[in-house]
């Protein structure tokens, strides 16, 4: 990637990224609780190898 932004240089680049984390972060809960709602919730870790060849 490219050099570190000096935010002393660029104030407004932090609030642009630091809200864009935030939606990232807003869009994934509500992909978890539309999961949930809907009986989705797939827990990979928890699936064998042999449960899923049958």
């Amino acid at each position: 990637m490219g050099k570190p932004v000096d935010y002393n240089l660029f104030p407004g680049y932090q609030k642009t990224h630091n809200s864009r984390l935030d939606e990232l972060k807003e869009e994934f809960i509500e992909e978890q609780e539309k999961a949930k709602i809907d009986g989705h919730i797939l827990e990979f870790e928890k699936t064998s190898s042999e449960e899923l060849s049958q």
